[in-house]
């Protein structure tokens, strides 16, 4: 075998290797899952995740955003003089949106807006309709997440009377 193309293989095989490393990290990256921490306890609180500060939660209304890896993990709710007032073990079980309720102070709200297109403006009007949520943990499926979703979508079909369906999750307190 000539000097070239052996090196020629080399170089192919070790492409190929980095171009598989590549794709099982992108992988990997998509595999997290966002998880929101509502802290509606009345107090300001700190999140332990493997000994390290994962977020602050300042005042009594507040929401922070973390994404986890898929699988079982503790999360220590600290006082901000370091006692510890609770322990959470969640499991992500898929790429999705969870909640955490921190001690079950808020009362929440998914829905599903339902858009109808009239075919002689085109433009979607949305239909409400709401499940109360009352858990420490939960996973969502909501493209919203306490923010509120647009009141018309403007989607072009063939189709006369086309449906699109969006999710979305409230505070008990965010009247929309």
């Amino acid at each position: 075998m000539n000097k070239t193309l052996k090196y020629f293989i080399i170089f192919c095989i070790v492409g190929l290797g980095g171009w598989v490393i590549h794709l099982q990290m992108k992988k990997t990256e998509r595999e997290k899952s966002s998880i929101y921490i509502d802290n509606y306890s009345g107090s300001p609180v700190k999140i332990m995740y493997k000994n390290d500060i994962w977020g602050k939660l300042e005042d009594q209304s507040s929401i922070i955003k973390k994404d986890l890896n898929q699988g079982t993990h503790i999360l220590h709710i600290h006082k901000m003089d370091n006692s510890v007032i609770d322990t959470f073990r969640i499991n992500i079980k898929k790429e999705n949106n969870y909640v955490l309720n921190l001690f079950g102070g808020m009362t929440y709200y998914e829905g599903e807006l339902i858009y109808k297109t009239k075919p002689k403006d085109g433009v979607n009007y949305p239909q409400k309709k709401e499940r109360k949520i009352i858990k420490s943990f939960f996973q969502t499926s909501a493209a919203f997440i306490f923010e509120r979703p647009p009141y018309k979508i403007e989607e072009r079909s063939l189709l006369k009377m086309p449906t699109t369906k969006r999710k979305y999750l409230r505070r008990n307190n965010q009247a929309w």
